[in-house]
């Protein structure tokens, strides 16, 4: 079994986890030596570690793009989808953010989702999708009836200011 700890007994799974490196995290485990489930001098496993922003599983699936996982838990009865973690985030703010229009979209097509949540920071999915010039998600939110424009996030921005100073207005599709 190939899966060396450091120091303080964590692995390179473990580092990937716990910075939500989903990227990272997918090709350790391609690996067939690593053992997913060693723990550190904590007792925390790299599962144990992905959560450790209070991120649920549907929060994590969401912000790494995991489409067919988000599916999966949203089968489940009273999921929360508009649950936060620590720092405000939710599952559609991390996948808008991300550029997940996939999980975005499936996330729209709950009908608890609440489209304005806010992080600590004050911003909204869209926000995060407008500063990005993710077009398809912020089409995709702005079709959604109860989407605020308006929003501002502590800074005093909307997402037309954020997009406006980032240079991402595309004056054809009639968002601006």
């Amino acid at each position: 079994m190939f899966t060396p700890q450091g120091i303080i007994g964590w692995t390179a799974l473990m580092c990937a986890s716990y910075n939500g490196y989903c990227s990272i995290v997918d090709i350790i485990l391609r690996f067939p030596d690593v053992d997913a489930y060693i723990q550190n001098e904590n007792g925390d496993t790299a599962l144990l570690l992905a959560d450790s922003m209070e991120r649920t599983a549907l929060i994590n699936a969401s912000h790494c793009g995991y489409c067919s996982i988000v599916d999966a838990i949203l089968c489940f009865p009273d999921v929360d989808v508009n649950i936060q973690d620590e720092d405000g985030d939710t599952a559609l703010i991390l996948a808008a953010y991300k550029g997940h229009i996939d999980v975005v979209a499936r996330l729209l097509s709950v009908p608890e989702i609440h489209v304005n949540t806010q992080d600590i920071k004050g911003r909204t999915a869209l926000i995060e999708a407008s500063e990005l010039a993710y077009s398809s998600i912020m089409d995709a939110i702005l079709h959604f009836s109860a989407v605020d424009v308006n929003i501002q996030d502590k800074y005093g921005d909307t997402a037309l200011t954020l997009a406006a100073y980032r240079g991402h207005i595309d004056h054809s599709n009639g968002h601006e």
